[in-house]
């Protein structure tokens, strides 16, 4: 008896899957809520993370363990690009320390967390470090997060507000999927939000830095529709 297609099939024909669109490729972070005799030294992050090494994990003010998932080739790449621009800035300036996302920085409010991309001051640096744990114990002066298929909006918003609330003068929240921008600044009501914006800039806490978004919003557009739009 002849098996019957399945539905969306037809008979001979190979199944065709259609790509899944990375904003939407969306998985809750694994938490662990730590009971109140676990302690969170940095000697005792330290050890965990050698005894899990293919883990990473923040460990949030509420004594809550959230475990970072992978980050999409997409959202690698633009972490990467505004990274390149703030370093290249910071070896013109030599005025601090430029840290990518598996950099750890310990919160008086006994959090860990780790950011996209951040940059410390030299002045901050030079007390930025306790023990040998290698964590940072000085908030960076500017924090960059991009918003990943992981991620929602809401929570790295939270974060922002974190940062900003231990020590950060500026923070950028990149929104590639709106193709915006929540500017932090210390000391404002609110985050400024911009759309598409051309270019970000340092303001007195960089001052010189301008990261060209061009080369963000660019990260996973279809180099042959470019191109098509470029000839017309």
């Amino acid at each position: 008896m002849a098996q019957a297609p399945l539905p969306g099939k037809t008979a001979g024909a190979a199944a065709a899957v259609a790509p899944v669109p990375e904003e939407q490729l969306t998985f809750p972070p694994l938490t662990l809520k730590l009971p109140d005799c676990w302690e969170t030294s940095d000697e005792a992050l330290a050890a965990l993370g050698e005894l899990n090494e293919l883990w990473r994990f923040e460990l949030t003010a509420k004594r809550e363990l959230v475990f970072v998932q992978y980050e999409a080739a997409d959202s690698s790449e633009r972490g990467l690009e505004i990274m390149v621009s703030v370093g290249l800035w910071n070896r013109r300036q030599r005025g601090g320390h430029v840290y990518g996302p598996a950099v750890g920085v310990r919160f008086t409010s006994a959090g860990l967390r780790m950011p996209d991309v951040a940059w410390l001051s030299n002045e901050r640096h030079a007390r930025a470090f306790v023990g040998d744990s290698g964590l940072l114990h000085e908030c960076p002066e500017l924090i960059v997060e991009v918003l990943s298929p992981s991620q929602q909006l809401a929570e790295l918003e939270e974060n922002m507000e974190e940062w900003m609330a231990n020590g950060a003068r500026l923070g950028w929240l990149v929104d590639p999927f709106a193709q915006a921008v929540l500017v932090y600044r210390a000391g404002a009501a609110a985050a400024e939000r911009l759309v598409r914006p051309a270019a970000l800039s340092g303001e007195d806490v960089c001052a010189g830095l301008v990261v060209e978004m061009e080369w963000v919003w660019a990260v996973g557009a279809d180099p042959a529709a470019d191109m098509s739009a470029e000839g017309e």
